[in-house]
């Protein structure tokens, strides 16, 4: 029983961390298609300097909140990794797992990543099952 709790909870939390990956993925598609038809438009009509560069500025306005995403996207499935998924995958329990899937879940509502935040709460439930299973059972010693 032990053996799968472990593993029930790690797996929930790497689906967490791929759903923050899978947010990142979603947002450079976006971007991606965006600034095709940006550019697309801008092609068929006859534009001056100015109207040029105010597209081309707003297309640097994208891009930053795409690398903003992307940086916190990317630290977010970092530290669900390093904090969460590999303790779980090592059969341990660190002392304040719990609160590091707590606060990933919030970070996530955060950031907009609903799915994310809805994955790392059901992990959060399976780690809380595993804590109880340990006191009762005493797990560990």
């Amino acid at each position: 029983m032990e053996d799968f709790l472990f593993e029930d909870a790690a797996r929930w939390a790497y689906y967490g961390m791929q759903c923050f990956i899978g947010f990142l993925v979603i947002c450079i598609i976006f971007f991606i298609f965006s600034t095709y038809h940006y550019y697309s438009f801008m092609s068929l009509a006859n534009f001056d300097e100015f109207v040029v560069g105010i597209a081309i500025s707003d297309i640097m306005i994208q891009l930053g909140f795409l690398i903003a995403i992307a940086i916190i996207d990317v630290s977010l499935a970092w530290l669900s990794k390093v904090k969460v998924v590999d303790p779980l995958r090592r059969k341990e329990l660190p002392k304040h797992i719990r609160a590091w899937c707590l606060a990933l879940s919030i970070l996530g509502l955060f950031f907009g990543m609903m799915i994310g935040l809805v994955i790392m709460g059901y992990a959060e439930e399976k780690i809380k099952m595993l804590l109880n299973w340990k006191q009762k059972f005493d797990i560990g010693r």
